[in-house]
């Protein structure tokens, strides 16, 4: 079991992407679009699929993160860091989520 827990983090684009380039907290509050952006972006630049913003969205819902919106959709919970830069060695092609 503990082999496939390892493999699953090993395929988590979202969370390799969470991990370098958001951060997460109680006071975070990241715009849906750019947040959307930001992992298709991620996701081309590590030559991965890239899943729909429905899906990204439901994939943010299942890790925690809460939808609101006013005016335009934020996700409570993370926020972008900044400017996505130079990609980490991210090893062989994964699924996306």
């Amino acid at each position: 079991m503990e082999a496939t827990r390892e493999y699953r983090m090993e395929q988590d684009l979202l969370g390799h992407l969470i991990e370098e380039c958001c951060t997460v907290g109680a006071d975070c509050k990241g715009q849906a679009t750019a947040l959307y952006k930001a992992y298709r972006e991620w996701s081309e630049r590590s030559g991965e699929n890239v899943a729909t913003q429905r899906l990204f969205g439901t994939s943010l819902r299942e890790r925690g993160f809460e939808k609101k919106t006013s005016g335009v959709v934020w996700w409570n919970g993370i926020e972008l860091n900044s400017e996505l830069g130079p990609l980490p060695d991210l090893g062989p092609s994964r699924t996306s989520f």
